[in-house]
């Protein structure tokens, strides 16, 4: 009896193994815990002995553990059953176990009850109720089997009583230990999947879950295959063989390892990854099945795909970059590239291996200390020169030498990387472009004192030509006479005009037109204008109409005669094409910052118009409407484009709006800066009228007019004499410097451009003698002592005389000591305004006073 309680006693223990490996949930990885659980055998045995005697007792003594729907059950199963029963009831049994282990390790149900049916001949006999009860502190598992025997059918209790405390703390240490496990799978980035002996899916940890696409509960115990499809990148063959031969592989053989596409059923998606297989053996060396894990490089394999593709990239750039490339570490050339070699003159191979100092110093004669190098480098700096080079084959080249450290404060250990470029035909190619800029600004100088010369040449005789014949036009004529000389003043007036244009076109091309910033006034612009227009629109019967908005200021800072110029090149442009009707000409305020303001200026006329195909080319310079335009109105076709070049200097731009038959209307923007504290008065006229001079007029005073054209001189003396002033002329520097010994003057009008002694070292000389300054003229050394002895310590005004229009003239006059300049040909406002100016700083400053005053611009 003892013997088969000990029988009995050893297959509830394995039971309780079986329990144990359901509970696992048969995961390869987890299945080394359900070995621990026997480890607990020998400690639990010796407790199992003493409690088998008892457990005889209990059946003997306790028949009430045992509850029978039906006790005819009894006398039923002492029949021969059919042969099936005992392998029935050990199946209903094992099914069981899971869902009564849980049970009991939970404590969750009292007693769990299962009825069986008991069959005798084929048919039903009754139920047998198989009962599993916890106790306060014993746990009971009863099993009732029948089995066949030679001597007739036997029945059999076995009644297992365990110790509580044992049972709960075994399957507790297991449980941890299991949940453990759980988490380290589920915190595997690796996908973990475990097969039975079949391949069928016994265990997925949630990364191959999320392979699979699917629920844990849909793929267990389904085939590996219906899930999951391996195959070669290469050749797209099935890698099942790869499972297959690890089923068949010896026990504590290698995992193994292969690369694989891992093919998604559910979806075809597919996966690059690393496939590890192991066999999974228990205590006893039989196989249980498989481990299969699957690593996702899909990602890496991306990202090594555009590694190789970085680096094929740089292999290139660094090959036919068309520079020398090399990497240096601990002073020595580790990789050079073939341009590197050829610059250097040498082999590649030779360029490998050889110290930074020998490339430097005996390859290229580099004289720098290397420790001057290593410092920048060390800075985090960028090393870069430029250096005359000896090549090795003895050939002398520029080089550009440009080295950068890959980690500043590991230099000699981390290295540094170097680019070294042959620039001799960019020096080369550097001094011919220095070579033709030189010619380019001794070309532009000449083209400029060309102009300077040219504009002289043509202004002095213009001017001749004007003055006299406007002299001839004040005294008495016949209407005839008046007629032809004032034919002839439009004539020269027109020709001047186109002179005007051609240099300021010349300048503004040039870039040598730079705008003046004076305070001017509006008002007077449009008075100016409308003065000089006046007698072509009373003869075409037009009515001109001047608009200025009443948040115009009066006072503007900006280049008054510029502005002017464009105002007055658009009424004449508007007079030609308008036979009748109207011109305005209106200016509001566009926008204002704190310094500075925006204007709008219109011309409106209602003139012929023009089509679209004009009105896109009317800016470009010598285009006119048509050939026609030329013939009937005259022109050059500059105005237009210099008065688009002179918007875009003041900021703006201009356009033009145009109906055929109905009219014209020229719009520009301009900026300029704002006047604080002056109001707008429409009511002021242009200060600059011979009339408002007039009222003003000075004293009469001795004036030195200096020219070397007997013609200007006449003019200038009889417009200045009309004043009653007395006028003395000179020749040129040198008698200008004699008269003035000799006589004195109030004011000088100094020609500048004249042979002999020019106007602008006339004036250096004087000015350097009123400051008792030597002005070493040795061919004329006592007439400077003389005149030196007569002008020390005063300021005898100068006014310039010039032809030249470009900025460089008036510059050259205020550099040269000058007061002043107007522009040949002349006005008698002009020289009026310059009087007025003159004598106005001589009033403040005093003839005698030391000390030059500061040069005022006088109008041009």
């Amino acid at each position: 009896m003892k013997s088969d309680i000990r029988f009995e006693w050893e297959k509830a223990v394995q039971r309780l193994i079986a329990v144990a490996t359901v509970l696992s949930m048969v995961s390869p990885l987890v299945l080394y815990l359900i070995f621990s659980v026997a480890k607990q055998k020998a400690a639990i045995g010796a407790e199992m002995e003493v409690l088998s005697h008892i457990i005889t007792e209990q059946i003997n003594q306790n028949p009430d553990y045992w509850t029978y729907e039906d006790i005819r059950l009894a006398s039923i199963l002492r029949h021969r059953p059919h042969t099936g029963d005992f392998q029935e009831h050990r199946q209903i049994f094992d099914s069981n176990q899971k869902l009564v282990a849980e049970n009991v390790v939970n404590l969750k149900l009292p007693v769990l009850s299962l009825d069986t049916p008991v069959y005798d001949a084929g048919t039903t006999a009754g139920f047998l109720r198989i009962t599993w009860s916890i106790q306060a502190t014993l746990v009971r598992a009863a099993l009732v089997f029948a089995a066949s025997c030679a001597g007739g059918a036997l029945l059999y209790f076995v009644l297992h009583t365990f110790p509580l405390r044992v049972l709960r703390s075994a399957f507790a240490a297991l449980h941890k230990e299991k949940e453990q496990a759980t988490i380290t799978l589920g915190s595997i980035a690796d996908a973990v999947i475990t097969t039975d002996t079949s391949l069928n899916i016994l265990s997925l940890n949630p990364a191959a879950i999320e392979f699979a696409g699917t629920t844990m509960a849909d793929v267990a115990g389904k085939p590996f295959g219906d899930y999951f499809r391996i195959i070669r990148p290469q050749t797209r063959h099935s890698l099942e063989e790869l499972l297959f031969q690890c089923l068949q592989s010896e026990k504590h053989s290698p995992p193994l390892l292969d690369q694989a596409v891992l093919e998604r059923q559910i979806d075809g998606r597919e996966y690059q990854v690393e496939i590890t297989v192991s066999p999974l053996y228990d205590e006893q060396a039989r196989l249980l099945g498989l481990v299969v894990v699957l690593h996702d490089v899909t990602e890496s394999r991306v990202l090594e795909k555009q590694l190789k593709d970085k680096v094929l990239e740089l292999v290139h750039i660094v090959r036919y970059a068309g520079v020398g490339i090399t990497f240096i570490r601990d002073g020595v050339i580790q990789k050079a590239n073939g341009i590197a070699a050829e610059i250097l003159g040498m082999p590649q191979d030779e360029v490998v291996g050889k110290e930074l100092s020998f490339i430097l110093k005996t390859c290229l004669g580099f004289t720098q200390p290397l420790d001057h190098i290593y410092e920048t480098l060390g800075d985090g700096r960028i090393f870069n020169m430029e250096h005359r080079a000896i090549r090795a084959d003895g050939r002398q080249i520029w080089l550009r030498l440009i080295g950068q450290a890959i980690d500043p404060n590991r230099i000699r250990e981390n290295g540094t990387v170097w680019i070294a470029q042959d620039i001799t035909r960019l020096k080369q190619q550097q001094e011919q472009l220095e070579a033709a800029r030189l010619q380019a600004e001794e070309a532009s100088r000449f083209k400029s004192e060309f102009l300077a010369h040219v504009s002289h040449e043509l202004r002095s005789p213009l001017s001749g030509v004007i003055g006299l014949n406007r002299l001839v036009l004040d005294t008495e004529l016949t209407s005839l006479q008046r007629q032809y000389l004032t034919m002839v003043d439009g004539t020269v007036e027109t020709l001047l005009l186109l002179i005007n244009n051609l240099l300021d076109l010349s300048k503004i091309e040039s870039g040598a037109m730079e705008l003046e910033e004076k305070t001017f006034n509006i008002s007077s612009i449009c008075t100016y204008i409308r003065n000089i227009v006046t007698l072509q629109v009373e003869e075409k019967g037009l009515n001109l109409i001047f608009t200025l908005a009443e948040d115009v200021p009066a006072k503007l800072i900006g280049d008054e005669l510029r502005l002017g110029q464009i105002l007055l090149n658009l009424v004449s442009n508007a007079l030609k094409f308008t036979s009748s009707g109207s011109i305005e000409v209106v200016c509001e305020k566009m926008s204002q910052s704190e310094s500075a303001i925006q204007l709008s200026f219109k011309v409106i006329d209602t003139g012929c118009g023009m089509d679209d195909t004009t009105c896109k080319k009317i800016f470009e310079a010598f285009v006119q409407a048509s050939n026609s335009v030329a013939r009937t109105h005259g022109g050059s076709g500059l105005g237009l484009s210099i008065c688009k070049k002179l918007t875009e200097l003041m900021g703006g731009e201009i356009w033009v709006d145009s109906v055929v038959e109905k009219g014209t209307t020229f719009t520009f923007t301009a900026w300029f800066k704002t006047v604080t504290g002056v109001t707008t008065d429409f009511s002021e006229t242009n200060p600059h009228t011979e009339e408002k001079l007039t009222e003003t007029r000075p004293p009469m005073r001795r004036i030195l007019v200096v020219d070397d054209l007997p013609v200007n001189q006449t003019i200038a003396k009889l417009l200045l004499e009309l004043d009653g002033h007395t006028i003395d002329v000179a020749g040129n520097g040198r008698e200008a410097l004699v008269a003035l010994a000799k006589s004195t003057y109030n004011v000088i009008f100094m020609d500048v451009q004249m042979p002999g002694l020019d106007g602008l070292t006339a004036t250096r000389l004087i000015r350097r003698c009123e400051k008792e300054e030597n002005p070493n003229a040795r061919e004329d050394n006592n007439l400077i002592k003389a005149l030196s002895a007569k002008i020390r310590g005063k300021h005898i005004p100068i006014i310039g005389m010039t032809g030249n229009a470009m900025d460089e003239g008036k510059q050259d006059c205020y550099a040269a000591g000058m007061d002043g300049y107007i522009s040949k040909p002349f006005e008698r406002i002009e020289m009026l305004e310059a009087l007025d100016m003159a004598f106005k700083q001589q009033s403040s400053t005093g003839v005698g006073s030391t000390g030059s005053p500061q040069a005022t611009t006088l109008p041009a």
